[in-house]
């Protein structure tokens, strides 16, 4: 390999040029790199060539940060390995955040500070301290989410959880410039929050009472008792999409598993679901992890729910004609349609409001789901399973505790344990496949 000879500046640092692949303007691209010895010049020149001869992007110190983030997001797109929704939300990253808090600034300037500054503007989305704060990066990040035309955005505050997402799209996207570019990589340097697992809380009669006098709920993460998760499905037995709700209370799939399922993948006869892809928002995806790729094994009666959903789905069928749509999913709008994601978080909570039950989110289902599971007895990596858990250790930290508020009873399966009025299966039944 043939390098360009170092030259000594009058400042007594050394420096050299060598070949970068063209810009995003498509013009030719000469970086230097420097040193204050000729030794460390040298070694930055050997780093930065053999970054352009892997492939990986080469920058100068000439560099805008939004040019380099276009060129990553276009490098990340090449890969074949990352799932559609993981660059959906790098591409949401770096549109609503990253671009319009630094776009404008040259990457080799980019320091710690800056994202600490971007964390901090990023707490004040959505909540009324915002009015008060009238800097120009707040005002940048409002701005990019009140142009993003076609696209909706959250009126919630943001969370640690989110914070921390964008910082590590800002992570990675400046990993490849240490060191000939970037000493240290400015975003790594951001710790936002403690990031500790949040476990679920248990709604016990003196938290259910409390709420019913307050209105105040006590954690973040809520979980139904037994007997509040048999009234909740008594009370919908009536409910077009009944059956959705059965399955996710009574085996803790995701919501964009649950809008994801297709009949394909459902065999009625040996009662299994085989969980393999996910509708994070409007199209298919395959499963948050390998993990979550899994073979569910349910019970005669929700085997009895899901046929006589069937019946339900096949007369919409008939009654639609011509114009029913065929999306091959378990469940549907009423024209075959696929359900839209949010809108079965948002019947959930109609539905428990209706019944004057204590809050919990639909996920919420899923943490029953574990907990009910673990004090009806069933072995704990049976349940890491079901849920498609990476290890069952992981499984047992977030939902032991609760499940031992709940041990008082737990000698059954669990789908005797949760009590219900009537053993009977909603709008009608059936043995077909």
């Amino acid at each position: 390999m043939n390098l360009p000879e170092p030259k000594r500046l009058p400042d007594g640092r050394w420096t050299a040029r060598y070949s970068a692949p063209p810009g995003p303007d498509g013009k030719r691209r000469q970086p230097r790199v420097y040193g204050r010895t000729k030794k460390e010049c040298t070694e930055a020149l050997v780093a930065a060539v053999g970054q352009v001869h892997a492939g990986r992007p080469a920058d100068d110190r000439r560099t805008k940060y939004g040019d380099h983030l276009d060129r990553r997001l276009r490098w990340w797109e090449s890969e074949g390995d990352i799932m559609p929704s993981t660059l959906a939300s790098y591409r949401e990253a770096a549109g609503l955040y990253l671009r319009p808090a630094f776009g404008h600034l040259r990457v080799a300037d980019l320091r710690d500070h800056h994202f600490r500054d971007l964390a901090a503007a990023m707490r004040l989305i959505n909540r009324p301290e915002a009015d008060a704060d009238g800097s120009d990066l707040l005002r940048r990040l409002l701005a990019a989410r009140a142009t993003r035309d076609g696209h909706r955005t959250s009126t919630r505050p943001l969370t640690d959880a989110r914070i921390r997402r964008v910082l590590a799209v800002a992570s990675s996207s400046l990993a490849d410039l240490v060191p000939h570019t970037l000493a240290v990589n400015p975003a790594a340097a951001v710790k936002v929050g403690k990031g500790r697992k949040v476990k679920p809380l248990l709604w016990t009669a003196a938290r259910t009472e409390r709420w019913r006098e307050t209105g105040q709920v006590p954690g973040r993460v809520m979980v139904w008792s037994r007997d509040q998760c048999g009234a909740f499905l008594d009370g919908i037995e009536d409910e077009r999409l009944y059956s959705l709700y059965h399955v996710a209370a009574y085996f803790g799939l995701r919501r964009s598993e649950l809008a994801g399922l297709c009949w394909a993948d459902v065999d009625l006869a040996t009662r299994r679901i085989h969980v393999r892809q996910a509708q994070v928002d409007d199209e298919l995806d395959s499963t948050k992890s390998e993990d979550s790729e899994r073979i569910v094994i349910i019970d005669q009666d929700t085997a009895d729910v899901l046929r006589a959903w069937r019946k339900i789905q096949l007369a919409e069928r008939m009654a639609w004609a011509g114009v029913w749509t065929d999306s091959g999913r378990v469940w549907t709008r009423e024209d075959g349609t696929a359900l839209r994601p949010a809108g079965i978080s948002e019947r959930f909570d109609t539905l428990v409001a209706r019944l004057g039950l204590p809050p919990v989110t639909l996920h919420g289902l899923r943490h029953g789901s574990a907990t009910m599971a673990l004090a009806a007895g069933v072995p704990i990596k049976a349940i890491s399973e079901m849920l498609g858990h990476a290890t069952s250790a992981f499984t047992a930290d977030v939902y032991t505790e609760v499940a031992e508020e709940l041990a008082e009873a737990a000698a059954v399966a669990i789908a005797a344990f949760i009590p219900r009025r009537a053993k009977t299966v909603p709008n009608g039944g059936g043995n077909d496949r």
